[in-house]
């Protein structure tokens, strides 16, 4: 509702700029048009934007504390734009601070709501590693290539949760094919889970070297068991 009387504000404005006869006035009024041309087109990408993440079937919930109020104030000055144009190009109210910039904020916060809904939506369908241990298993060369891969679909996962697609439901099957193949290489890498004493072991040997009492019988274990022991070495500081 809001949107559409905006809309159709904007579209008598210029219509009437266009039958004034007198340049001065006919100025005015295309001054007015100028000022909220911007408004509608951000409130009609704000819509659009919430009705796609809604078709997509991401729940987000919008609703403008103000949306009654500026529906009514839209429809008056509409009105008051047919009975006079020269009603808005001196209105009753400061139409930037009471109306313009009000408008522009619904339009913000409606992109705002939406992206975050976006963002809340990738997060429940993609797979995330822990830094700490991609770091602690790119010391190991013969994981380097895999950790790489990991991070090269995380990132590719942030960079779609930058911003709100225009095909959100197709960029969510994307994600969830990520998502799978995230797990398929997860699974392979950590097969049988990784023990904290294992992390910290290997977060050590990629600094300065982790000490001898650090490799315990558990890391030998499951060093051994991947056939990995050949990979370090023991060294006097």
């Amino acid at each position: 509702m809001l949107l559409e009387r905006t809309t159709k504000l904007v579209a008598d404005v210029g219509q009437f700029a266009k039958m004034k006869r007198s340049a001065g006035e006919a100025k005015a009024l295309q001054t007015r048009a100028e000022q909220l041309s911007p408004v509608a087109e951000k409130l009609a990408e704000s819509a659009e934007t919430l009705a796609k993440i809604r078709k997509a079937g991401i729940i987000v919930s919008f609703m403008p504390k103000e949306r009654d109020e500026l529906g009514k104030r839209t429809a008056d000055l509409l009105t008051a734009l047919r009975a006079d144009p020269n009603n808005l190009v001196n209105p009753a109210i400061d139409l930037k601070y009471q109306f313009i910039d009000r408008l522009l904020s619904v339009a913000t916060a409606a992109q705002s709501v939406s992206l975050a809904a976006w963002r809340r939506h990738v997060a429940e369908n993609s797979e995330h590693a822990p830094e700490e241990i991609l770091s602690a298993l790119a010391a190991i060369p013969d994981y380097q290539s895999t950790v790489a891969r990991i991070r090269s679909l995380q990132k590719r996962v942030s960079h779609l949760a930058e911003t709100v697609p225009a095909d959100p439901a197709n960029v969510t099957e994307e994600i969830k094919r990520i998502a799978a193949e995230h797990r398929e290489i997860w699974e392979m890498l950590t097969e049988g889970g990784i023990p904290d004493d294992v992390t910290a072991f290997l977060r050590a040997c990629g600094l300065d070297g982790a000490t001898l009492g650090s490799f315990t019988p558990s890391v030998a274990a499951w060093l051994g068991e991947r056939g990995l022991i050949h990979l370090f070495r023991i060294k006097l500081r």
